[in-house]
């Protein structure tokens, strides 16, 4: 990481450039920014590792994040984070939370942390855009795995036989019934 290149009037100005944001007051904006910490990212640097411990998001301001999970000996990208999107965002949702993917910046990348404390700011309006913001990324990303899993389901034979280790053998398609069941159609 290197030090932030983002003046405070900058921050500012990007904040307000992203819909969440663009109704607030300039003085809600300085509180918020008076709080918040932001980080720079070269080319190639990891943001996060896969697995490890999380307990804060980043609001990319600049530049674009690249996320990638592993399984097994296979890698596969997953998705990209651009200006005014938030990554991460699942370690603000409880306690001990671990990261679900690695993420690397693929540009020069300047991002703001989106912290639980940052979340309890004092000041009502700026917690609520940055709450909104969290439930607008977290309702995107639900779509978009929603979508993946009807793909998926449409595609592939589900009567392939899972082998979890101490359970009994199932077909992927109960396996997807029994995770989705309770959910409509």
């Amino acid at each position: 990481m290197q030090q932030p290149s983002m003046t405070p009037d900058q921050l500012i100005a990007t904040l307000w450039s992203f819909p969440a944001f663009r109704d607030l007051e300039e003085a809600d904006l300085k509180a918020l920014c008076a709080d918040a910490t932001v980080l720079e990212f070269i080319p190639g640097q990891v943001v996060f590792e896969q697995g490890d411990p999380a307990s804060s998001a980043l609001l990319v301001l600049r530049g674009r994040l690249v996320a990638k999970v592993e399984g097994g000996p296979e890698e596969a990208r997953v998705g990209e984070c651009r200006p005014g999107e938030l990554v991460g965002e699942s370690a603000l949702l409880g306690r001990e939370n671990h990261r679900n993917a690695t993420v690397f910046s693929a540009l020069h990348t300047t991002c703001m942390v989106v912290s639980p404390d940052l979340l309890a700011i004092e000041n009502p309006q700026a917690a609520m855009a940055l709450e909104q913001y969290l439930i607008a990324t977290i309702t995107r990303r639900i779509r978009k795995t929603n979508q993946a899993i009807k793909l998926f389901w449409k595609d592939n034979p589900l009567d392939v036989i899972i082998h979890e280790e101490g359970e009994a053998p199932v077909t992927l398609k109960s396996r997807l019934r029994a995770l989705f069941s309770g959910f409509s159609r």
